[in-house]
């Protein structure tokens, strides 16, 4: 949408009229989700995109049409059909796809950019078909939080959507749901096959219900030469930065040109200019231990949704000591706390680790489990709640352990469970008939074999043997770990290195390469 509205911003300069494309429903797997968007203007040239490159030209020629009449179009496409005949383009998305074009709607884009700048939630609706032609495409509707503007033609429909708009504005969702009218009382399809099933029907209204959210804030102390990649790969991701260091010679609006603000600030002074809220990811990289410990100081408890630390956990540790020992109450707040800050991807130099923040990032923002796609079976881009677990596998299963969620994947070669820990959350000692390997993915943990104890973080995994009594006991950060059941080391399993009491292994089955583990203190 930022691109966007920069190229608007020079066609209204240049006068040149456009339609805008957007991507209204989705079924399937695709390259983008609802709300994605390309600007055609009137000499063919193009913004943005709406697929991975398959649906851009097709489109392109559609809305220059749409340009020429001045009339709305609703396009489907289907990339499921196993034949790869549809268009001859050999596609294979296997998803089903609605764009809706539109000569572009300046009031729209007016009220976007303004619920951008001053930082509100807006939904806008639209509708992008009617059986029977009762209600006019292109119809609008808006609700923010001071009221309704607009309208769809039709009262009824005008509170039905409104409901269902805050509703999906409250969860940062964008769907398109199906509307009609039966003996007086509204009806609402909201399953997606539904919806592409019943939409041509007498009666029927298909209206698109978009959230428009600001920007989320990342809150970066520490101005080195590491946060200017950062920053960069931020922003391109979608965030705005807000970059925080209290040397005047390094927090300089020159050197980060992405940057929304450069503050030169001591971590106290920050209240002062910046709110920090639901919405805001803090990342302290300030490679000083008395620098970021006074940042935590600051902010610590505070409504920020992530708050990241680079480092190895030992320092994070030692911080986190200090404000134990001044009151703070640490272990309220370590749900949010990522550290070392970054997905384990073996990233090496600033740019590297730049993109291993960003992920992590992003994967807590959709509430994603960040694993390898590899593993993912179903639709790549099945959007989830903020704050809730992606779903690992298709079966959901329920633990008897308080504090512990758990979800069974069908590996083919053999079975695995993942497990999400609360802090503190544990197995009592067990016995299994067969040998298992526990890999973490998030957060650390202390795995009891018998009369061994060993201290695992993420990245790290251990062999339970068979026949001996095991137990789990989740860090104070919790944990998510992967358990996989290896009847008798077959499967592609293999042990290929056994020195000092430490085992490794090698599978091009695991979501692991290197699998260690390290004595508990």
């Amino acid at each position: 949408m930022h691109d966007v509205l920069e190229e608007l911003a020079g066609l209204e300069q240049t006068g040149k009229r456009a339609v805008m494309a957007t991507v209204v429903h989705v079924v399937g797997s695709a390259y983008r989700r609802e709300a994605a968007r390309m600007l055609v203007d009137e000499d063919g040239r193009a913004c943005g995109a709406i697929s991975g490159g398959c649906l851009e030209s097709e489109v392109r020629e559609a809305a220059l049409e749409v340009l020429r009449s001045g009339q709305p179009r609703l396009m489907h496409f289907d990339m499921s059909a196993d034949d790869d005949l549809v268009w001859g383009l050999g596609l294979g998305c296997n998803g089903r796809i609605d764009v809706f074009l539109e000569p572009v709607d300046r009031g729209y884009l007016n009220r976007v950019r303004r619920a951008r700048e001053e930082g509100r939630r807006l939904a806008a609706a639209v509708v992008v078909s009617a059986g029977g032609g009762s209600i006019p495409a292109g119809s609008r509707l808006y609700v923010g939080e001071d009221g309704i503007e607009g309208t769809l033609g039709e009262a009824w429909l005008d509170r039905q959507v409104a409901a269902d708009a805050r509703e999906l504005m409250s969860r940062g969702e964008s769907r398109s749901y199906l509307y009609r009218l039966e003996n007086g009382v509204p009806v609402v399809e909201r399953d997606r096959q539904t919806l592409l099933a019943r939409r041509d029907e007498p009666g029927q209204v298909q209206v698109f219900l978009e959230t428009i959210a600001p920007p989320p804030v990342l809150l970066l102390f520490g101005a080195g030469h590491d946060a200017v990649p950062l920053t960069e790969v931020a922003a391109q991701a979608g965030f705005r930065v807000v970059v925080v260091d209290s040397r005047p010679a390094f927090a300089q609006s020159h050197r980060f040109p992405r940057a929304h603000r450069v503050i030169c600030a001591y971590p106290e002074e920050v209240p002062a200019h910046v709110t920090v809220d639901a919405d805001t990811y803090v990342v302290v990289m300030t490679h000083n231990f008395h620098h970021d410990t006074a940042i935590l100081r600051a902010i610590w408890g505070q409504a920020y949704r992530y708050l990241g630390i680079l480092g190895p956990w030992e320092r994070t540790e030692k911080i986190l000591g200090v404000l134990r020992a001044e009151g703070f109450p640490v272990d309220e707040h370590l749900d949010r706390l990522y550290a070392p800050v970054g997905l384990d991807i073996g990233a090496e130099g600033p740019e590297q680790i730049a993109v291993a923040i960003v992920a992590e990032l992003l994967a807590v923002r959709r509430g994603a489990n960040a694993g390898f796609l590899r593993f993912r079976r179903g639709p790549l881009h099945e959007m989830h709640r903020a704050g809730q677990p992606a779903p690992w596998a298709a079966l959901a299963e329920d633990s008897p352990y308080p504090g512990v969620r758990r979800r069974r994947f069908d590996g083919g070669q053999f079975t695995a469970v993942r497990y999400e820990f609360a802090p503190g959350a544990r197995f009592p000692l067990h016995h299994h008939p067969e040998e298992q390997l526990v890999i973490v993915e998030t957060g650390d943990l202390i795995l009891q074999n018998g009369d061994e104890t060993a201290r695992l973080r993420a990245g790290d995994a251990a062999w339970t043997p068979s026949g001996v009594p095991h137990g789990i006991t989740a860090g104070p950060a919790g944990a998510a770990f992967v358990n996989i059941v290896v009847p008798r080391r077959q499967h592609d399993i293999r042990v290929v290195g056994e020195a000092g009491g430490e085992r490794r292994a090698a599978s091009r089955e695991l979501p692991q390469q290197a699998v260690r583990g390290e004595p508990a203190q």
